[in-house]
């Protein structure tokens, strides 16, 4: 190759690089454009993706929150359950334990009237109804 050409080439080849630098500083320029013009910086968006991120924590964890509270009202509901229950059972008992109870006062009252009756005298018999 002879110095003439060499020449030619490296010119050719500076005129490229020339060329090649203000398309480089031209897409530069649109690129700060673009990011002046942007309502969100990259920090921005670090800060939301953090942001959101211990969102979705806390979400998480009011989840397993909830989740544990409607487990522990539920286990109070069947437990409020059973006690009623229960005492609904032991009315209906206290209920016929009751009528056994008055059946067997009343039947001891005719009975004792009828002994009263039968050990006093006709006049004694009397004299006891006109008190009462």
């Amino acid at each position: 190759m002879t110095t003439g050409s060499a020449v030619v080439l490296i010119l050719s080849s500076c005129n490229f690089s020339v060329s090649h630098l203000e398309t480089l500083k031209q897409e530069r320029n649109e690129l700060q454009h673009l990011l002046q013009n942007q309502k969100f910086t990259p920090s921005d968006v670090e800060r939301i993706n953090r942001e959101k991120s211990e969102l979705q924590q806390t979400i998480t964890s009011l989840s397993k929150s909830l989740e544990d509270a409607e487990q522990h009202r539920w286990n109070e509901e069947i437990a409020l359950a059973k006690v009623k229950e229960t005492v609904s059972s032991n009315i209906v008992d206290m209920f016929n334990d009751l009528k056994q109870i008055r059946e067997q006062i009343r039947k001891l009252d005719e009975r004792l009237d009828g002994n009263m009756q039968v050990r006093l005298a006709p006049k004694q018999t009397v004299a006891l109804c006109i008190q009462d």
